[in-house]
């Protein structure tokens, strides 16, 4: 589209000026004051590229077109947002049929199912499907739901009570429904505390991590350091919010938080660590073995840092331009850091893979 523009500026302007005026105030209203800030806002490079980041996330598993793919968020809604199913097979019927009605809905009415519609669509295409990502989509789906309900019992009322009966028959109505649900929610929560004490524990910075995020976000505050060993329990992301809370300034973030997931490899580090660039400080995650105890998490933990086995092994051999400066223990974790400081500039010439 820019280039677009900027190959006939005069005639794409005066197309954009026709086609605005075209429009309702409203929508001349909305397309200056969201679109276009929020149009702009999405070019700039950075988040542009974190755009198509979040679009190219890993997958979680079920194929995008497959009954699991589809029926990921509807089963997740049913069942872990709700105190009882069948609530949740409520709500989810009430606020799909509501789509359906879209076009008798009040402006208000229709920006929230249009909403929904958008936001159901992203949430099932996307590869990356998690339980705790249809947190922001919920509310839509009761809102749309209680619509719904709402605006069909009044339409019942006025056929059923007509007169001054109908608003308080649908009332009435929609008043017991609430106080059913209500009921069922409380007698269920006895029965759903160990569920939610199960999701805190998976859906929470574990206790172990915390410490050596802590260390990290320390280390990486003091001078540019590259951090490595990171996974799903001591995420990049995890390190990068908590060095903005710890240490707002921009300089105290980790320079570079590599990953597999990220588009890392042991090829690309090792280059990265021999040029003129190369970081003052070196801090890998690791597990503290040794200690007798086997942690359930261990294999996990193996796997996704397995491709840090070649730049472990160089910086055992010493052939890298680092130092040891630390080998901190968190006991109870199962972590350590191991911490190297850059001893020489990396000579200008050397680069690449080592064989």
């Amino acid at each position: 589209l820019a280039a677009r523009a900027a190959w006939r500026p005069r005639r794409w302007w005066r197309r954009w000026r026709s086609w605005e005026r075209g429009l309702a105030e409203r929508h001349r209203v909305l397309l200056r004051t969201v679109a276009l800030p929020a149009a702009v806002w999405l070019a700039l490079p950075p988040h542009l590229k974190s755009f198509f980041g979040f679009v190219e996330n890993r997958s979680s598993g079920p194929p995008l077109l497959s009954a699991a793919g589809l029926l990921h968020y509807p089963r997740v809604f049913v069942e872990q947002y709700h105190a009882a199913p069948w609530l949740g097979v409520a709500m989810l019927v009430l606020a799909l049929a509501a789509l359906a009605r879209i076009g008798r809905a009040s402006p208000g009415a229709r920006v929230a199912l249009l909403a929904l519609a958008l936001g159901l669509a992203s949430v099932t295409l996307h590869p990356y499907k998690e339980p705790r990502f249809f947190f922001v989509m919920a509310p839509l789906v009761w809102l749309a739901g209680a619509w719904n309900a709402v605006t069909l019992a009044e339409g019942a009322a006025a056929r059923g009570w007509p007169g001054r009966g109908a608003g308080a028959a649908a009332r009435l109505s929609i008043g017991a429904a609430i106080a059913l649900a209500a009921v069922v929610a409380i007698a269920r929560v006895p029965a759903l505390a160990p569920g939610m004490d199960e999701a805190i524990r998976l859906h929470t910075v574990p206790a172990s991590a915390a410490p050596v995020i802590d260390r990290v976000v320390k280390l990486a505050a003091e001078r540019p350091t590259l951090v490595l060993g990171t996974w799903n329990q001591a995420s990049p992301a995890l390190i990068e919010w908590r060095s903005r809370q710890l240490h707002p300034a921009a300089h105290a973030l980790p320079e570079l938080v590599v990953s597999s997931r990220r588009g890392g490899s042991a090829e690309t580090v090792l280059r990265r660590l021999r040029t003129a660039q190369a970081p003052a400080q070196l801090v890998l995650v690791e597990l503290a073995s040794g200690d007798g105890r086997s942690l359930e998490w261990e294999t996990a933990f193996a796997t996704e840092t397995a491709w840090l086995e070649p730049v472990r092994r160089d910086l055992a051999a010493g052939v890298l331009p680092y130092v040891p400066s630390g080998d901190e223990r968190f006991p109870g974790t199962g972590y350590r850091l191991r911490i190297y400081r850059l001893e020489r500039a990396p000579p200008p010439s050397s680069g690449g893979a080592v064989p």
